[in-house]
């Protein structure tokens, strides 16, 4: 089931900071860096 019709309003996802490739990577398709480690997808319903 997808995060949108399960009503999430976004995903979250923590990615170490020594990861950078994956950092990149998540931000590249539109997720939000929110805190140090935390990034943040909002999906629109």
């Amino acid at each position: 089931m997808l995060a949108r019709e399960k009503g999430m309003k976004a995903v979250k996802a923590k990615i170490y900071s020594i990861i950078l490739q994956s950092r990149n990577k998540f931000q590249d398709i539109g997720f939000i860096q929110t805190d140090e480690e935390w990034f943040e997808y909002p999906i629109v319903v």
